[in-house]
């Protein structure tokens, strides 16, 4: 793993349920099934991949979040 970030913000409708001071509070910490984590990899082959981790539950019962390969970087990082 090269680096990591993540991105709390609420987007659409959520973004509209809370509280401008409760919002603010929620991108810096993040709230349950909210927000993507980033994870930038490098592969042994020397590939190098933007992956992130979408927090958002798939449907009751089912895995929390999902796994998403958003981009291969050209010229290693």
């Amino acid at each position: 793993m090269l680096r990591e970030w993540h991105d709390h913000a609420r987007r659409g409708r959520m973004a509209r349920n809370m509280s401008p001071a409760h919002l603010a509070t929620a991108s810096e910490r993040g709230s349950w099934g909210v927000g993507r984590d980033y994870y930038r990899v490098r592969t042994e082959g020397g590939q190098c991949f933007d992956l992130y981790y979408d927090r958002a539950p798939t449907g009751p019962g089912g895995p929390k979040g999902s796994w998403f390969l958003f981009r291969e970087l050209e010229g290693g990082d």
